[in-house]
């Protein structure tokens, strides 16, 4: 259900903000869409507007005992960016909010996509990495791909990528460009030499980073 509506400072009538209401009573999300961001219109609304049956989530230890009613998930779509954010009461009684990263759940699937592929490029003798991390460690997309770098061995192991790629990619809904040919060796060898990546420790278990460091 999606409702528009204007929210007005209660100081100064003249202040105003335009946003479009999305309530997501199945996923139990509540989504704010707007151009503009104005903190305290919108925490007011949050926790003083909504039917008391679609309030979302406030971070209050005190008082989490005594709420009763299941709690809606916040989002903020600001400008067509859907940030995760999440409201906390202050030690002065007001309410502030938080607006997360509005890539955080592409990035997660893009996360479980690399564990899936390089652990089971692993289980096949097949060794492989993916290129590309952001400052904070975080799997950076080239041009919307993971660029999978592997070492194969023949036709087989190039159609087992192939193969695993199509499949990870159904998965997690998400584009995976395999660089698998022998004349690529010397790409896939740089990669692993000097560049940020992505590869599975046998040892750990686990995917690891690699020549990435948070200077």
């Amino acid at each position: 259900m999606r409702t528009e509506l204007t929210l007005k400072s209660l100081d100064d009538n003249r202040e105003s903000l335009d946003i479009e209401l999305e309530l997501d009573r199945e996923r139990r999300v509540v989504t704010l869409h707007m151009l503009e961001f104005e903190a305290d219109l919108v925490a007011s609304f949050l926790v003083q507007g909504l039917p008391y049956d679609h309030r979302v989530r406030v971070d209050d230890s005190l008082f989490e005992h005594v709420l009763t009613l299941p709690r809606y998930d916040l989002v903020i779509a600001l400008a067509g960016r859907h940030h995760p954010a999440r409201l906390a009461h202050l030690s002065d009684g007001r309410v502030a909010i938080w607006l997360g990263d509005p890539d955080a759940a592409y990035l997660a699937k893009c996360q479980k996509a690399i564990e899936q592929i390089l652990s089971r490029l692993n289980r096949r003798g097949i060794e492989a990495v993916v290129a590309g991390l952001d400052h904070h460690g975080r799997p950076e997309p080239s041009e919307g791909f993971l660029h999978l770098f592997a070492r194969t061995k023949g036709e087989v192991q190039e159609q087992d990528v192939e193969q695993l790629c199509r499949k990870v990619e159904e998965e997690h809904n998400v584009d995976i460009c395999a660089l698998r040919f022998s004349r690529l060796y010397g790409d896939t060898n740089r990669v692993i030499a000097h560049e940020p990546h992505f590869a599975w420790d046998e040892g750990e278990r686990q995917v690891v980073r690699r020549n990435w460091s948070q200077g």
